[in-house]
């Protein structure tokens, strides 16, 4: 299954998923896409209710603009629909912990909780693996690879998503929902690039 998304997704989600982890887990139905700068999402199944999900997209923005968006996790519900929640419980030689909370519109609204731990890799890649939560199973990366404009932005996750969600409604929410965050990420990074240009800096620090 593979979709692109035909808007970017300016209003409020339909329902609030936490980000990286709930922001991919579930959503209503994609569509197609319009133009390169749109997302463009995937799943498979791989057996055993596991499901595999990617997605990308186009950012005008140098890598480590990018990765300083997605790794600024205090910050994460001021640009991203999908989270109620982010906070860094934690930081050692391993990573960093990322407790994350959001709520799901299924038949009944519900919460859902992941802790994460984070491996930064600037500006290149970023892992993640569960540490605790609502999802059996979930672990992938973010990688921002260079481009002729910019950034490639690249999500990847294998997830098992938690036992009362039914499994034919979990591809087709991922996409929409991974598309819509991938959406969001690239405007924000696009207005942090455009907040340095104005302060006088060329450089790719922090703009927090």
């Amino acid at each position: 299954m593979r979709h692109t998304c035909e808007r970017r997704y300016r209003g409020s989600a339909d329902g609030r998923w936490a980000w990286l982890g709930l922001a991919v887990a579930l959503a209503g139905a994609p569509s197609v896409a319009l133009a390169n700068d749109l997302p463009v999402c995937s799943t498979r199944n791989l057996g055993g209710r596991l499901v595999y999900a990617t997605g990308r997209i186009d950012v005008p923005v140098a890598p480590a603009r990018v990765f300083e968006a997605v790794t600024d996790y205090a910050r994460l519900p001021n640009y991203v629909t999908a989270m109620d929640s982010c906070i860094v419980v934690g930081r050692d030689s391993l990573g960093i912990v990322v407790r994350q909370v959001g709520t799901i519109q299924l038949l009944v609204r519900r919460s859902l909780r992941l802790t994460l731990r984070f491996q930064e890799e600037p500006p290149s890649r970023l892992r993640f693996e569960i540490v605790a939560g609502d999802f059996p199973v979930y672990y992938g990366s973010w990688e921002f690879r260079p481009s002729d404009t910019g950034t490639e932005l690249v999500y990847t996750v294998t997830m098992r998503p938690p036992v009362f969600v039914p499994t034919w409604l979990v591809r087709p929410s991922i996409e929409r929902t991974l598309c819509r965050t991938l959406a969001e990420t690239r405007r924000e990074a696009e207005r942090r690039d455009r907040l340095a240009g104005k302060s006088g800096t060329g450089d790719q620090g922090t703009v927090r």
